[in-house]
Formats: structure tokens, C-alpha cells, sequence
């Protein structure tokens, strides 16, 4: 007998002890569906969609700071380098003989605990938002929005892991074209086609991981010389709402060639719904 029988056999047995003669044990709720398990979540790696943005970082665990377009900042670097880069002296701003203010409270707050978030201006009068996570910097902003991305490589792939709400939603993974551009021209790709993952190989890594596709799709491409080719998509349709796309690279001497993965969450795509613009609304 399952679980979930025995419970409720016990509840009729208990009901019925109390009951006098003739009479019968009210209709139980089914309480089936209440203790039924939630899909489980997609995997990537030993990461998984609904992560949060400090349980990826407890994972991954960068060996060194990542490159960001607020140069000399980066992702990972420590709360005191931090304070280097912006010649801040916390024994002088914040000493112990005075009373602090909300800025030194804040920023001791940070120190001790290794979260919380800092906002500064730079040059440009932009609001810069910085969030400490495990004592570093764990992302950044713009004028309150912040970037909620980061970029890993691995196995000549490259992985773009996207937060929303501070939860993995989405994760695009795609050849490691920085690496292979350093070595090949798209002429030399095409005469060393095995620098590039295979569009065949990864969908059968993907059905080792997920089992098979919900859909196999076979796209036509064409030129103006009158050149024809087909490419295929693979999708995947979670248990947990989430859609996994392969997609062949599409051009004429690219025939085999990994052009992307793409991991969208249930909320990732109910989310890209929401924001869809109306052509034709006012």
C-alpha cells in the first residue's frame, strides 16, 4: 500500500471508532494531489534553473575576478579591494573614537558581513550599484539596473548564466568563439570544422541528460546565387516548464556546427510573454 493509502485508511479507521451504529465516516478530502512532488528542477552541470544568485557563486567558485565594463572593478574582487579601487580609507572615514553615520555603518555592516548592496556616482553622474555577496562583488548596476549575468567557459563552450530576481532563469551555452577566433579565420573553421562542437554530438549529450527531444525540426535556408540547405532544431520540453533549444549553426559552409543551447526557465518564458510588445496596441 503506498503512503498515501495507508494515511488515508487510518484516517477512515479513526473517524469510524467514534461513529454510532449505522451511521458512515463523512467523505475524506483526496489528498493525493497535496503530496504529490514538484518536477524537478533542470540541471545544467551541477547547477540548476531556480538557483540562487549565492548558491551559484558557492558552486562555481571563480578562481579569479571577471572583466566588466567598469574597469578597474571586477566581479569577484574582494570588499577591501573594493575599497582600494575607490581610495576609500575605512579607519579614516569610519574611526572608532567618533560616533558613525549611516554611510560607515553601512559600509562596516559590509566588512563584517560580507553582503549588502553600496551605491556611488561615477564621472558620468550615473548611480553605480554594487552588491557584496561572500565578501565580494557579486554583480553591479547602472543606474539601478543591474546586470545579472555571468560568463563561464569550459570544454571549448562558452556558458552565459542569466539571473532574474537573483534566481538562474536562463543559460545559453555556445561554441567558445573567443578561443576559436584566436586561432581560425571562419575560411580556417571551415577546413578544421571539429574546433567547433559538433551540432550532433551536443544534441546527444543533451538526450544522455534529458532523454529524447519533444521535436526534431529541419529549417530551409537559401541564398540569392540559388543555393539551398536545410539545418535542424532540437527542443526539449521540461517536466518543469522549462524549454531547451539546439539550434545548428545556419550558414552555407557551417553545415554541422553548434550554434547555441538555450535553457528558458517556466519564468524566463512567461516573463519574455509579459514583455512582448503589441505592434498594433496604442
Amino acid at each position: 500500500m503506498c503512503i498515501v493509502a495507508f494515511t488515508k485508511a487510518v484516517l477512515v479507521a479513526s473517524i469510524s471508532i467514534g461513529l454510532a451504529a449505522g451511521q458512515t465516516a463523512p467523505a475524506l478530502p483526496d489528498i493525493t494531489q497535496a503530496v504529490e512532488a514538484k518536477p524537478t528542477p533542470t540541471h545544467i552541470g551541477a547547477h540548476q534553473l531556480g538557483e540562487t544568485l549565492q548558491e551559484w557563486l558557492s558552486i562555481e567558485k571563480l578562481a579569479s575576478p571577471q572583466k566588466t565594463n567598469i574597469a578597474p572593478h571586477r566581479l569577484g574582487e574582494t570588499f577591501a579591494e573594493w575599497l582600494k579601487f575607490n581610495q576609500m580609507d575605512l579607519d579614516g572615514l569610519c574611526p572608532k573614537n567618533k560616533p558613525n553615520d549611516g554611510l560607515c555603518n553601512h559600509l562596516l555592516q559590509i566588512r563584517d558581513t560580507g553582503s549588502g548592496d553600496l551605491y556611488t556616482t561615477d564621472q558620468f553622474s550615473r548611480t553605480l550599484g554594487w552588491r557584496f555577496i561572500g565578501g565580494k562583488v557579486a554583480d553591479y548596476s547602472f543606474d539601478h539596473t543591474w546586470q545579472n549575468e555571468r560568463v563561464t567557459t569550459s570544454n571549448n563552450r562558452a556558458y552565459k548564466w542569466q539571473f532574474s530576481d537573483e534566481q538562474l532563469s536562463a543559460v545559453s551555452v555556445t561554441p567558445d568563439w573567443n578561443t576559436i577566433y584566436k586561432q581560425y579565420s571562419e575560411e580556417g573553421i571551415a577546413r578544421h570544422p571539429e574546433a567547433v562542437p559538433a551540432f550532433q554530438e551536443e544534441v546527444g549529450f543533451l538526450t544522455q541528460t534529458y532523454g529524447s527531444p519533444s521535436k526534431v525540426e529541419t529549417i530551409p535556408y537559401g541564398n540569392a546565387y540559388g543555393a539551398h540547405w536545410e539545418r535542424s532544431e532540437a527542443v526539449w520540453n521540461r517536466p518543469d516548464g522549462t524549454k531547451i533549444i539546439a539550434f545548428e549553426r545556419t550558414g552555407f559552409n557551417q553545415q554541422g556546427q553548434l550554434e547555441l543551447v538555450a535553457f528558458d526557465s517556466k519564468t524566463s518564458l512567461e516573463k519574455a510573454q509579459q514583455t512582448k510588445p503589441n505592434p498594433y496596441g496604442h
